[in-house]
């Protein structure tokens, strides 16, 4: 009976130190694993951070790694641009296009980004809009055009969306949306058709769902500040911010994301008023 007990304890040892190697060689793997990711990571990021500039961007106030130089942004832009106007519909109006770039080249003038050239269109939408790609394109929908009472509403406009293009927003958003790789291939025009479709979908749905929190609010001051510059008066930001929010107030008017809810209108005639006050005693 004991050898019958000693020889199931000798087995049962034999067993469960078996298992412990395994646990050991299984440990083993997942540590090595691991550290083989962990590895994997540093050196792409290392990678990633060698093919970026690193560039004092006026507007943000900070220093910024960049996938893209300006010109390739803009060969990108031209092309997205393109098939955006496939998209939708360019007015062809003489005075009204007129009075659009006269503005919105007077306000170009004093932008924090000069390694640009603006251009601004309107396209035929009837909801009240405005937005900008990469490459300094910016598209008014003619429906804000009909919204807008004055020079210096319009030119608010402008400059909130001169602000997202001095900050580039839409350059930010598409370098996280595709990667380097693939803007590059987009740059030498070696890529593929679908990479183009992709930057456009991005672009596209970037017009549809806007901007983040802290990008609306920051276009916001830089527009207030690029208003100050060029001449135009600060307060037709809060008038028309105001007056888009009694519009949405009451009902459904095909109001689009520049009556964006991120963040909510209230706060954005907060974040102008106070940086209207701020910069009174700025000396430009």
């Amino acid at each position: 009976m004991d050898r019958r007990l000693s020889q199931v304890s000798v087995k049962r040892i034999a067993k469960s130190a078996k298992f412990k190697r395994k646990v050991k060689n299984v440990l083993s793997f997942k540590f090595q694993f691991c550290v083989f990711r962990f590895a994997f990571c540093a050196l792409f990021i290392l990678f990633f951070i060698s093919g970026c500039a690193t560039v004092y961007n006026s507007a943000t106030g900070r220093q910024e790694y960049r996938f893209i130089t300006t010109s390739e942004e803009v060969k990108i832009g031209s092309d997205i641009a393109r098939q955006i106007e496939a998209r939708f519909k360019v007015v062809n109006d003489p005075i009204r296009q007129g009075r659009l770039n006269y503005i919105g080249q007077r306000l170009s003038v004093v932008c924090d980004r000069q390694d640009l050239i603006h251009t601004f269109k309107i396209v035929d939408e009837k909801s009240i809009n405005a937005f900008t790609i990469l490459g300094g394109h910016i598209y008014v929908h003619s429906g804000l055009l009909d919204f807008i009472k004055s020079d210096s509403e319009l030119a608010s406009v402008l400059a909130h969306e001169l602000g997202h293009s001095a900050a580039r927003h839409s350059a930010k958003r598409l370098e996280t949306g595709m990667g380097y790789q693939i803007l590059a291939g987009l740059v030498f025009h070696d890529s593929k058709y679908a990479d183009l479709a992709r930057a456009v979908d991005i672009s596209v749905d970037l017009i549809i769902r806007g901007y983040s929190r802290q990008d609306e609010l920051l276009a916001d001051r830089l527009g207030v500040k690029y208003l100050i510059k060029s001449g135009y008066s600060p307060q037709a930001s809060i008038d028309v911010l105001r007056r888009l929010q009694e519009k949405d107030g009451s009902g459904p008017q095909g109001i689009g994301i520049f009556l964006s809810d991120h963040p909510l209108m209230p706060e954005r005639i907060k974040t102008v008023a106070q940086e209207i006050e701020r910069l009174k005693t700025e000396d430009f």
